[in-house]
């Protein structure tokens, strides 16, 4: 895991603490934002399990530590490495942080096309970057040519939107709209 990764992990992982099982909440089930739907096989889920079971503070924090660490590597595995995190950190760190936030929050492929939908955005030349969910060559060479300042408050506003047009097919997940605002504002200064 590389120190840009890490600094990401813990910019996230504030949005993302604890174990959640909230019926309002589409994701389902989570702990540190792992949704049990969309990682069923993660092998942290057997620990929840036990501890959930067992209902013991100190065995709560006996597994703590392994806990942590399955907690890193999914999202080093699952988020961080699909979206090429390292090469756009080489580009701009910030965009690399926010980016990785927007796939932990949205999925990969919908957080990569946010990303690439703003890189457009920023671009003279529209459609330049096909939002494919993908971190190819062509949206790193897209990434090099926009001002990055601009990008990460585009990002931020086509984020604010989807939230939006949740909320406007979903009443009930306005419960949540504060605090995901919250987020995609101030989880990247």
């Amino acid at each position: 895991m590389t120190k840009t990764f890490l600094k990401a992990y813990e910019n996230t992982a504030i949005w993302e603490g604890g174990y959640v099982n909230d019926p309002k909440d589409r994701g389902g089930e989570t702990y540190n934002g792992i949704s049990r739907k969309n990682f069923p096989k993660w092998e942290g889920w057997e620990i929840v399990d036990k501890i959930q079971t067992n209902n013991s503070e100190k065995e709560w924090k006996r597994e703590l530590v392994k806990l942590d660490k399955l907690v890193q590597e999914i999202y080093f595995e699952s988020f961080w490495k699909p979206i090429r995190g390292d090469d756009i950190a080489n580009i701009d760190e910030k965009i690399a942080m926010y980016v990785y936030d927007m796939t932990v929050n949205h999925g990969v492929k919908r957080g990569v096309k946010l990303f690439q939908k703003a890189l457009n955005d920023c671009l003279a030349v529209k459609e330049e970057v096909k939002p494919d969910g993908v971190v190819g060559a062509k949206t790193l060479s897209a990434l090099i040519k926009v001002n990055h300042e601009q990008l990460l408050q585009i990002m931020k506003d086509t984020r604010h939107s989807f939230f939006l047009s949740i909320i406007k097919n979903d009443k009930e997940q306005e419960h949540f709209i504060k605090g995901w605002l919250r987020r995609t504002h101030s989880v990247v200064k």
